[in-house]
C-alpha cells in the first residue's frame, strides 16, 4: 500500500510539473496553443478588459432616438438601396459623402428592419474595431504596453466616446485611419504584397468612409 500511494504521489507531482505542462501544451492543435499564449499574457488580458469597458460604456447609447440632420440623409440612403439596388452605382450615393458606412448600415438593415438601430449596431461594430487596431498599433510600433495605453486613451477619450455612439462619419473616418496605419506599419516592415494590397485597399476606404472631410 506504501509502495502504490508512493507511486501515485510521484505521478501526481509528474502530471503537475510545469516540464510536464509544456510538453502536454505542445501537444494541442496549433490554434488552441496560440489562444493558450494569448490568454497567458497580461497586456492581452488587460486589453480585453479595456475593450469590454468600452462596450459595456457604449452600450447604454444603442437605444437612444438622437439623430443629426446630416445623419438622417445617410440613413435614409441606405434604406433607399435596400429597395433600389441600382443607387448603389449613382454618383449621389458614390460621392455623397459615408459611402461605406451607409453601405453597412444598409447591409444590417436587411436583417433588423430599423434603420436607426443598425446605425447604431455599426457605430458601436466602429469603436470596437477601432479599439483593437490602436491596440494592435501601439504593439507594433514600440510594445504591448504602449497598444494597451493607446487602446485606453482612445476608449475613454470624450470626443471619441461621443462620435462613437452615434451614426456619424467622424468616428469611422477615425478607425479606418488607425486601420490604414496599421496595414503601413506592417508594410514598412514585412514589404509583402499583402500588405501593400491592404494598405492601398484602406486608403482607397478613408477616402469613401466620409469625403467632405478629406
Amino acid at each position: 500500500l506504501l509502495k502504490n500511494s508512493s507511486s501515485h504521489q510521484s505521478a501526481d507531482s509528474i502530471h503537475s510539473s510545469p516540464q510536464y505542462k509544456e510538453e502536454f501544451s505542445k501537444t494541442k492543435p496549433p490554434w488552441q496553443q496560440k489562444i493558450i499564449s494569448f490568454f497567458k499574457d497580461k497586456w492581452n488580458i488587460s486589453f480585453l478588459i479595456i475593450l469590454i469597458l468600452g462596450l459595456l460604456i457604449r452600450l447604454k447609447y444603442i437605444w437612444q432616438e438622437s439623430i443629426w440632420n446630416d445623419s438622417a440623409v445617410h440613413l435614409w440612403y441606405a434604406v433607399k438601396v435596400t429597395r433600389e439596388p441600382l443607387f448603389l452605382f449613382s454618383r449621389e450615393y458614390l460621392l455623397g459623402d459615408y459611402t461605406i458606412p451607409q453601405s453597412i448600415m444598409a447591409f444590417v438593415y436587411l436583417f433588423t428592419r430599423d434603420i436607426l438601430f443598425s446605425s447604431q449596431l455599426v457605430a458601436l461594430l466602429y469603436a470596437m474595431v477601432g479599439i483593437t487596431f490602436m491596440y494592435l498599433l501601439g504593439t507594433e510600433l514600440k510594445n504591448k504596453y504602449a497598444g494597451v495605453l493607446g487602446a485606453a486613451l482612445l476608449t475613454f477619450n470624450h470626443l471619441f466616446w461621443f462620435y462613437s455612439s452615434r451614426p456619424l462619419g467622424d468616428s469611422p473616418l477615425l478607425v479606418t485611419t488607425i486601420i490604414l496605419l496599421y496595414c503601413m506599419v506592417r508594410l514598412e516592415r514585412e514589404k509583402t504584397l499583402k500588405w501593400g494590397i491592404l494598405s492601398g485597399a484602406m486608403f482607397v476606404a478613408v477616402m469613401f468612409t466620409k469625403v467632405q472631410a478629406m
